[in-house]
């Protein structure tokens, strides 16, 4: 037998392998662009990058397919204004949306939702969705008519699984028909922008509903199964209502790849945990990818499938993160990997360039500086100017009624506050002129103003669930660590006008994500109004947001008897007319909460650099600067 037949009959008998990759992004929250109020980080994402790492992905593999695992629609200044401008019915309302021309444009194969999504309800979202060249998948919700819902709103066209029936090549160039079947979940409990809807949101618990589906798109004919879960890793056991449910689900048999998203941190990364292998991107096994968040990172998951007599098997699997930036760990600057992407820059700059215009025109004017640094420390002026907007606002709207008699105390809660989002994701608004977008950087979400009447006790118990987020502290000791930086500032809530301490040597109620630990644990101290205690059996009104009365972050549900105003108005909207009303505007900076003393205990914490600069505006506290890390953030230490 000569050489050739023997090369020809070694080929002949190799087994048939197709490759796959999957492409990811996931919570881009409409930022095509980098986040503009950077002014010094300005290449820390958005899909204006990713998409240069894309077209380099899909360059280095024979077979792609892109997918996004959720909220890709709300979350930016721009943002905003777009939904006012397409719902006033002006001339950009027949358009399709800049989100999904450039996920048109950049050739997505199926999305699935985010919570935030239905940020301003069914109706908007099924404006935006119509013109989606791609299927929207969701297997775990079902949007029902409310009870005397009338007419036909527009709702999203959404599936509860789809087939892609793709030609995939082999190493040898020749093509394979492959089926791969989509699922797509939705945490529960997670959406809270159709309480004023004809709709209501039913979402199944993820788990069990793809252990059901799972065999079902095998019967159907898929060759591959993927989950698109807009759900972050959490614990590894499965529980109701689980919201971050990827570990049970990565060890249900048949599902050859999971897109995660949610909780905005990146996957594969470095921290250890049971049944994972960061090496491989793998989790029992199997390939799991989650790409960051406002197009930080593209994921990346290749698969080899083996076709045999009863179809194909997957045979290797990996995944991974790309980042399209990394910090300099000597300079703890960006440093950009890819330049944007011409073809998405193009679609974007159409309509920022007039939406810009509006976002960045004087609306009134800040009495000081307004900021967000030290504001897990300290009561915070960017915080502050909301619950003054917010004060004002209600004391306005209750005036003459039984409400009015009621001490009131108002509740909000920083959102730019560094964490995953690096060392300049902070509020920083000089005194002067304040523009819309300065109003969307104090406060993001399109969250309406609610009032609570609760007891002292369901009073404390919500400070419970805020002073949660910290580390327990031993009295008397140096450099211990307060927090994690992972845990979202969003979630701890302050209250005004009420004085109060936070015993940080004494446990936590809840774990910081708000699971209920220990009910009978207390960091709460000397809660106070006007020099006189706030007893257990008094009643007081609690102002705060849609978001939280739908037990957003894990914050205490209430009855429904407890709500005494709930008129739809929207936080931004009061924000803006306190501006544009009383200019300046300014709020009281009071002290009207700290951390307890704890023996001269000294806690570390990482905060901006330029949260250096305003040290001198908190005189009570012992606060000092200490070294900027690799990662850019200034390390601080606070004696308690």
């Amino acid at each position: 037998m000569d050489q050739q037949t023997k090369t020809r009959e070694t080929t002949d008998t190799r087994p048939t392998r197709v490759d796959l990759r999957i492409l990811a992004t996931g919570d881009l929250h409409m930022h095509l662009q980098p986040p503009y109020y950077f002014a010094e980080d300005t290449g820390t994402g958005g899909l204006v990058r990713t998409a240069a790492l894309i077209r380099q992905a899909r360059d280095e593999a024979q077979n792609a397919v892109l997918f996004d695992s959720g909220d890709f629609l709300h979350g930016t200044p721009v943002s905003e204004e777009l939904v006012r401008a397409l719902m006033s019915g002006n001339r950009h309302a027949g358009k399709t949306h800049p989100i999904v021309s450039v996920m048109n444009k950049l050739g997505y194969d199926a999305i699935t939702l985010g919570n935030h999504e239905f940020d301003h309800g069914a109706e908007f979202l099924g404006h935006v969705l119509r013109n989606a060249d791609f299927p929207i998948v969701c297997t775990n919700l079902s949007l029902d008519l409310t009870e005397g819902a009338r007419g036909s709103a527009i709702t999203p066209v959404t599936v509860p699984y789809a087939l892609l029936h793709r030609k995939l090549a082999d190493q040898d160039g020749a093509t394979h028909d492959f089926t791969i079947g989509l699922l797509g979940l939705l945490p529960p409990g997670s959406i809270t922008g159709l309480r004023r809807s004809p709709y209501e949101a039913v979402i199944r618990d993820m788990v069990p509903t793809t252990r059901q589906m799972v065999p079902m798109l095998r019967a159907l004919g898929a060759d591959a199964v993927v989950v698109l879960a807009h759900s972050g890793i959490g614990p590894q056991e499965d529980a109701p209502g689980l919201e971050n449910a990827i570990l049970p689900l990565a060890a249900i048999p048949g599902i050859d790849a999971i897109v995660a998203g949610h909780d905005h941190k990146a996957f594969p990364n470095d921290t250890p945990r049971p049944n994972v292998d960061n090496a491989t991107g793998t989790i029992h096994g199997t390939p799991v990818v989650n790409p960051g968040f406002w197009g930080s990172h593209l994921g990346v998951i290749d698969l080899c499938f083996e076709q045999e007599d009863a179809g194909w098997t997957r045979v290797k699997a990996t995944a991974e993160a790309r980042p399209v930036a990394a910090r300099n760990p000597d300079t703890g600057k960006l440093q950009n990997f890819v330049e944007p992407e011409p073809e998405v820059a193009k679609i974007d700059a159409a309509i920022r360039g007039e939406l810009n215009e509006q976002t960045r025109a004087p609306i009134g004017q800040t009495a000081h500086r307004l900021h967000s640094y030290f504001a897990k420390v300290a009561p915070s002026s960017a915080v502050r100017i909301v619950q003054t907007a917010a004060r004002r606002h209600m004391a306005r709207t209750i005036a003459n009624t039984t409400l009015s008699s009621l001490p009131m105390v108002v509740s909000s809660a920083p959102f730019k506050c560094g964490g995953l989002a690096g060392p300049t994701y902070f509020t920083d608004i000089a005194a002067g002129p304040v523009t819309s977008q300065d109003i969307g950087d104090i406060y993001p979400f399109p969250n309406e103003l609610i009032a609570l009447r609760l007891l002292g006790s369901e009073l404390s118990h919500w400070l419970e669930r805020a002073a949660s987020i910290f580390n327990q502290i031993e009295p008397g000791k140096p450099g211990q660590a307060l927090i994690d930086i992972a845990t979202p500032a969003y979630y701890f809530e302050s209250i005004d006008a009420a004085e109060y301490e936070i015993d940080l040597t004494q446990p936590a109620r809840f774990t910081p994500h708000g699971e209920l630990l220990n009910p009978k644990a207390s960091r709460i101290r000397n809660l106070t109004m006007n020099g006189a205690p706030i007893r257990p059996r008094d009643e007081v009104l609690l102002v705060t947001s849609s978001f939280r009365l739908m037990g957003g972050g894990n914050y205490p549900v209430f009855p429904s008897n407890r709500v005494a105003l709930d008129l739809g108005t929207n936080i931004r909207d009061v924000l803006t007319a306190a501006f544009r009303d009383e200019s300046p505007f300014g709020g009281d900076l009071a002290m009207n909460w700290r951390l307890a003393p704890a023996g001269g205990a000294s806690v570390r914490f990482t905060c901006g650099p330029r949260a250096a600069e305003v040290i001198d505006e908190f005189p009570d506290l012992h606060i000092t600067p200490g070294e900027i890390g690799e990662d850019g953030f200034m390390e601080f230490t606070l004696k308690l």
